[in-house]
């Protein structure tokens, strides 16, 4: 499933991978643009990002350009 989510930087809406947060498993690893949805929370992962699921599950997030 994707959305399109509007990114400042492109003036543009940008259709985006939207993934389940619970199928996530440590050291999977995915490139923006992309949305994980759970219940509680979402998180919008910009074009220029990469998140990693870390051993503990939480989401690391890497912006390029800093």
């Amino acid at each position: 499933m994707t959305r399109s989510v509007y990114f400042n930087e492109h003036e543009d809406y940008i259709p985006c991978r939207v993934i389940n947060r619970m199928s996530l498993r440590s050291g999977d690893r995915f490139e923006g643009p992309l949305i994980i949805e759970e219940r509680e929370s979402t998180a919008v992962i910009g074009p220029a990002c990469d998140v990693v699921v870390d051993k503990t599950l939480s989401l690391i997030v890497t912006l390029s350009g800093i």
